[in-house]
């Protein structure tokens, strides 16, 4: 890894979790993390979406019934229409803030996933090259510390084993 990458890694890993990012600034992987995005927001927006299916099909086979059965009024069967349809509209709008929600959550959980895979890349890419001497270091909050380590403990062998075969 060059000096500057190495100190650049640093400072982001110095600086821990408190440093806020841009929705751009989080997006390491775009295509990878959308992706994972819309699958996460697509699945509970279907699952949303077929609860409040199957809760409004059952009110209104309930509100036919009571049509038929005790003779209801048509217009207070009007009455009862126009609210479902009124708390219909409200749910598809909190539904719609929900999904913003989802999506804000699906990046930040995508980019806990695809954010340490960049500097894993590079510091293998790195030792691919010959420079042993790199070294990777990871925010605190990363979830991939394992494999730093392993990388690390890696890149330490191969710089003996390298060091020793040139002496």
């Amino acid at each position: 890894m060059s000096e500057e990458s190495m100190n650049a890694s640093q400072k982001d890993s110095n600086r821990g979790g408190a440093d806020r990012r841009t929705l751009r600034g989080m997006l390491v992987r775009p295509r990878q993390q959308l992706r994972f995005t819309f699958l996460f927001m697509g699945g509970g927006m279907l699952v949303l979406t077929l609860f409040i299916g199957v809760i409004m099909f059952s009110l209104n086979r309930t509100l036919v019934s009571l049509e038929l059965a005790y003779g209801l009024d048509p217009e207070m069967a009007a009455t009862i229409r126009s609210s479902l349809n009124t708390t219909l509209g409200i749910t598809f709008m909190l539904s719609a803030v929900l999904a913003a929600f989802s999506f804000v959550l699906g990046i930040q959980m995508s980019h806990r996933i695809f954010g340490p895979i960049v500097p894993i890349v590079k510091h293998i890419e790195e030792l691919s090259a010959g420079r042993y001497t790199s070294r990777i270091k990871l925010r605190e909050s990363d979830e991939f510390k394992e494999v730093q380590d392993a990388l690390n403990t890696l890149a330490e062998k191969l710089d003996s084993a390298d060091k020793s075969k040139r002496a």
